[in-house]
């Protein structure tokens, strides 16, 4: 598929759900809550898409996921991974990708990761990301957005089915 954006509260029918599969679209971001109904959700796969930030608490409501991908994104880091995740981006090197890191307790939407130290470094005055484990930072001007991109960057991995215990978008 070539999904871009999820619709808020797209999943709320979905209580039941156990895997979602949102990999190789293109979506560029996620509704801060999109997962809040989800709460029996044990696998979750994002990569192969364009997300480039996350919602700082995406994860939060997901206490039963066990398994997270991720790779495959713009992404810098991922923040607030579950504890009950026991495999996370494990496939990202079979399929030519790095695994994802986990972004610091530093990491916020006003900073921006530092792939080659690993740390969240604070964005500049007037800029900020889109949310936490941004690659670069963005200013926002009254006529246009522009962006301020850092020297990092990372490489990128379609028709639903909806079922009771299954998504796949593909």
């Amino acid at each position: 598929n070539d999904l871009t954006a999820l619709p808020e509260g797209i999943f709320a029918p979905l209580t039941e759900l156990k895997q979602l599969y949102l990999y190789n679209n293109d979506l560029t971001s996620l509704p801060e809550d999109i997962f809040t109904p989800l709460t029996k959700l044990q696998g979750l796969y994002l990569s192969d898409n364009d997300l480039k930030a996350l919602p700082e608490d995406i994860f939060a409501p997901l206490t039963e996921l066990e398994y997270l991908a991720v790779y495959g994104n713009p992404l810098g880091c991922v923040s607030g991974v579950p504890d009950s995740v026991t495999s996370f981006d494990s496939n990202a090197v079979y399929y030519g990708y790095y695994e994802t890191a986990r972004c610091g307790d530093n990491c916020t939407q006003h900073t921006v990761y530092v792939p080659s130290d690993g740390v969240c470094v604070q964005c500049p005055d007037g800029t900020h990301t889109h949310g936490v484990g941004a690659l670069n930072c963005s200013v926002l001007s009254p006529t246009s957005a522009a962006t301020t991109s850092a020297p990092y960057t990372s490489t990128p991995l379609p028709t639903a089915t909806v079922g009771n215990s299954f998504v796949c978008v593909h």
